[in-house]
């Protein structure tokens, strides 16, 4: 299952009694600050729900089959995420929303 962002704003603004657009306005912000410091190759982490870092992916070459040559990826970031100890040992809540 895949949640939107949309619907986890619609989630902080039942929880907190706030406007679906405020709500939407706190997790973007948050989703922004986020980002900014993974593009600055910094560690976030939230504790008891896991950590993100950055790391550099070498760059190599693959036969692509629908072009029928070699293509190049250049060396780039990747975002890792590693969940606690916390989030692997307790099992999924069935929601009622």
């Amino acid at each position: 299952m895949t949640i939107a962002r949309e619907a986890l704003a619609r989630a902080v603004a039942l929880k907190f009694l706030l406007s679906r657009r405020r709500s939407d306005r706190i997790l973007k912000f948050v989703l922004e600050e986020i980002a900014g410091h993974l593009r600055n190759r910094e560690r976030v982490e939230l504790r008891g729900f896991g950590s993100f870092r950055t790391v550099e992916a070498e760059g190599h070459a693959y036969e692509s089959e629908d072009a029928g040559r070699q293509v190049a990826v250049p060396p780039h970031l990747r975002c890792v995420f590693r969940p606690s100890k916390n989030l692997l040992k307790k099992p999924a809540k069935k929601r009622n929303t």
